[in-house]
């Protein structure tokens, strides 16, 4: 049995802001959506709601792991 690839993969992301010393944004968040799931992201404010998508559409690059849209890994 073969499964289709999910449409968004996020891997082990880590988002640190100002360095390797900065906030810390992200830890070890892994992910994956299939194509045509809806997905909610919820959760307090500063929690990395924002921070998530801003790596999932290419915005910001993150500090560690690996986020793949369509087959294609996100490089920006």
């Amino acid at each position: 049995l073969m499964l289709a690839r999910p449409f968004v993969e996020i891997d082990r992301v880590a988002m640190r802001y100002g360095g390797a010393e900065g906030t810390l944004a992200l830890q070890d968040c892994s992910l994956d959506v299939a194509e045509g799931e809806f997905v909610a992201v919820v959760g307090p404010s500063g929690c990395g709601k924002s921070t998530l998508m801003r790596l999932v559409s290419g915005l910001w690059p993150a500090s560690r792991g690996g986020v793949v849209v369509a087959g294609e890994e996100v490089r920006g």
